[in-house]
């Protein structure tokens, strides 16, 4: 029982080691906002569409470009915003199998 226990964990490990990630940026970007800045003008005058607010963070939003032109992490007319305390493009993690093996 432990001999196979050993074989299965050594699979794993070898399978694991097969793997990659890879991360593929989103047209999204989560942003901190002063407590009095609005959410929505201050998404549509950057040329944003306002999604939502993030969870119970306050002040925290997710804005949606609707190109996905933009490179890079930051979007500088955010950064330049007085009323923007921080933010940062969203990324969906990708993870695949390298070689031909499965």
């Amino acid at each position: 029982m432990q001999f196979e226990a050993a074989i299965s964990l050594s699979e794993v490990i070898v399978h694991s080691c097969m793997l990659s990630q890879q991360e593929v940026p989103t047209n999204q970007w989560a942003v901190q906002l002063k407590k009095e800045a609005d959410p929505e003008r201050t998404a549509e005058s950057h040329g944003f569409t306002y999604k939502s607010s993030i969870g119970s963070l306050p002040d925290h939003y997710l804005f949606e470009k609707k190109s996905d032109t933009i490179i890079g992490e930051t979007h500088p007319k955010l950064e330049d915003d007085p009323n923007v305390l921080w933010s940062e493009r969203q990324v969906t993690t990708v993870i695949s199998h390298d070689g031909n093996s499965g």
